[in-house]
């Protein structure tokens, strides 16, 4: 029988086959739109943010950067199904 921990082990195995595929598809965004999905995940520093302060950081409002965020990722969306191929 599986253990949570054995599916953990399993999803970091993937995620590091995946990982160059998923940053190639990240790159294809605009610049903007990927400096929004930095900040809230926390891509480059470990740090989430909040819109609200995604928004200061970057000189817009939150929901602008809450706008962008989702524009980034619908263009996410499709790239990541191809790349698992679905």
């Amino acid at each position: 029988m599986e253990t949570p921990q054995d599916f953990r082990r399993l999803g970091e195995a993937v995620m590091l086959t995946l990982l160059p595929q998923i940053e190639e598809a990240y790159k294809t965004l605009p610049e903007r739109r990927q400096s929004v999905l930095d900040k809230y995940f926390g891509i480059s520093d470990g740090i989430s943010r909040t819109f609200a302060d995604v928004g200061k950081d970057l000189g817009i409002s939150k929901q602008r950067a809450s706008q962008l965020s989702e524009a980034a990722m619908n263009d996410l969306v499709p790239k990541f199904c191809e790349i698992i191929g679905k």
